[in-house]
C-alpha cells in the first residue's frame, strides 16, 4: 500500500460527484493507473513501449489528462538512460492513440453528417487576456481539487509551484521538467476560449479541465519522500486523515448533493425520475388518443433532450422521438429527416406563439393534458420532418 493510494478519499464530496458521472470528465485518467505498474516492469524497452502507448490511450480519450502526462513523460524520459533511446521507445509507444486519433478524424471527415456536437476553432485559439483573466480566478478553475482545504481551489496551484521550487532547490532536475511542464500546459490552457466554459456546478464545472492536478501532486510528493513499501509512517499519516475526511464527507454527503441539484443553469438539469415517468406516460396516452407517428420536442433547454433521449427507456410504447435542431442520434436522422410522417406531436414553445400557428392552419391540435408543456399534434402533415421542424422553430421563436 502507497499513500498516494489514498487521494480520492482526500478530495471533497463536489470531486466525487463530477468525477463519477457519465459526462466523460474523468475518463483520460483512468488508464493513468496502469503506469505504476507499468514501472515495476524490468524490461526498460517494453517499460518505455507501455509508457508511451499509456498517455496516447489516455490522450485520446480526454485531453485533460495532458496536464499530468506531459509533466510524467517528462520526468520519465529524463530518469532513463540512455536517454534518446528511451525519448525515441516512448515516442513510437505513441502509436495507439495516435493512430486511433487519426482513425476517428478520417471517420468523422467521412460521416460529417452524423456529428451535432463540434468545437468551434475559436474555442481553441489562444487569447493572452483570457489567460490573465483566467489566472486571477484560479479558486474557480481549480474549484474541489484542493486535498482537505476543499473550499480554497487556489492552493493547488500554490502547492504547485511550491513542489516546483523545492525541486529546483534540491537539484531534482527530471522533476523540475516533470513539474515546469505542466505549468506551461495550465498557462496556455487558460488562454483558450473552451477552458472558461462552465462554472461553479459540479455538472459542468469549470474545474473539468484540471483534475489530473490532485494526481500530480500526489505522484510529485511521492518522488520527495522517495516512498519505499516499508515506510510506515506517512501510510499512518494519511490514513488517519483519510478516515477523519470520509467521516466529514458522509456527514455533509447529502446537503451537498442537495445544493449541487438545486443551483443548475443553462445547458445542465437534473430531474427526479418520477417526474420523468409520469410526462413519459402522458405523452404517451396522448399519443395513443390521436395515433401519433413522431414525437418532436424542441430543443430550448434541457428538458426536450430528456423526452427524445431518456423518454423512449421510460415508455416502450412510446412512437419515436427526434429532436429538434439537436437530434445526435444520427440513425433518427437517417429515419426521419427527410421523411414525410402524417401524425406528429410537438412538445414546447410558448402558448401566444401557438395560438398564432393554430389559427393560420387548423390541423394543429392542441391538448391541454396536465403537464409543464403545451402539447400540439399535427394531423395531416405533408412536409419533410426537418422543413415542418424547422419552419415552427422560426414561428415560434427558438432562433
Amino acid at each position: 500500500m502507497r499513500p498516494s493510494a489514498a487521494l480520492p478519499l482526500l478530495l471533497p464530496v463536489e470531486f466525487s460527484l463530477m468525477t463519477t458521472m457519465s459526462r466523460g470528465f474523468i475518463t483520460g485518467l483512468v488508464p493513468l493507473a496502469l503506469l505504476p505498474w507499468v514501472m515495476d516492469l524490468r524490461n526498460a524497452t517494453l517499460r518505455s513501449l507501455l509508457t508511451g502507448a499509456i498517455i496516447s490511450i489516455a490522450w485520446y480519450i480526454n485531453p485533460n489528462s495532458v496536464i499530468f502526462t506531459v509533466g510524467y513523460a517528462c520526468w520519465y524520459i529524463l530518469s532513463q538512460r540512455p536517454r534518446p533511446k528511451h525519448a525515441l521507445l516512448l515516442l513510437i509507444g505513441l502509436a495507439p492513440g495516435t493512430i486511433a486519433h487519426c482513425i476517428s478524424q478520417l471517420w468523422c471527415t467521412a460521416h460529417v453528417d452524423r456529428i451535432i456536437h463540434r468545437l468551434r476553432p475559436e474555442q481553441l485559439a489562444f487569447d493572452p487576456s483570457r489567460m490573465l483573466d483566467g489566472l486571477s480566478r484560479l479558486d474557480a478553475h481549480f474549484q474541489w481539487l484542493m486535498p482537505l482545504v476543499w473550499p480554497v481551489g487556489s492552493l493547488v496551484g500554490a502547492v504547485l509551484i511550491a513542489l516546483l521550487v523545492l525541486a529546483v532547490r534540491r537539484r531534482m532536475w527530471p522533476l523540475v521538467i516533470g513539474l515546469a511542464a505542466p505549468v506551461v500546459v495550465i498557462l496556455l490552457s487558460l488562454g483558450m476560449e473552451k477552458t472558461h466554459e462552465g462554472w461553479d456546478s459540479v455538472f459542468f464545472p469549470l474545474s473539468r479541465m484540471f483534475l489530473a492536478l490532485p494526481l500530480l501532486l500526489f505522484w510529485a510528493l511521492t518522488l520527495f519522500i522517495g516512498e519505499k513499501r516499508s515506510s510506515v509512517g506517512p501510510i499512518i499519516v494519511v490514513l488517519l486523515l483519510a478516515i477523519v475526511a470520509v467521516a466529514w464527507k458522509v456527514s455533509i454527503m447529502e446537503r451537498t448533493t442537495l445544493v449541487q441539484v438545486k443551483s443548475q443553469r443553462q445547458w445542465v438539469d437534473v430531474r427526479p425520475i418520477a417526474q420523468l415517468r409520469q410526462d413519459a406516460y402522458r405523452l404517451r396516452r396522448i399519443s395513443d388518443r390521436y395515433g401519433v407517428e413522431l414525437i418532436l420536442p424542441f430543443s430550448g433547454n434541457l428538458w426536450p433532450q430528456f423526452r427524445a433521449f431518456l423518454h423512449p427507456v421510460l415508455e416502450p410504447r412510446l412512437p419515436p422521438t427526434y429532436l429538434v435542431g439537436y437530434e445526435r442520434r444520427y440513425w433518427q436522422r437517417d429515419r426521419f429527416s427527410k421523411a414525410v410522417v402524417p401524425v406528429v406531436l410537438f412538445v414546447g414553445g410558448r402558448s401566444e406563439r401557438w395560438s398564432t400557428i393554430m389559427a393560420a392552419d387548423r390541423r394543429f391540435l392542441v391538448d391541454h393534458a396536465p403537464g409543464e408543456d403545451d402539447v400540439h399534434v399535427l394531423v395531416g402533415n405533408t412536409l419533410p420532418t426537418d422543413s415542418i421542424a424547422n419552419w415552427l422553430e422560426g414561428q415560434l421563436g427558438f432562433y
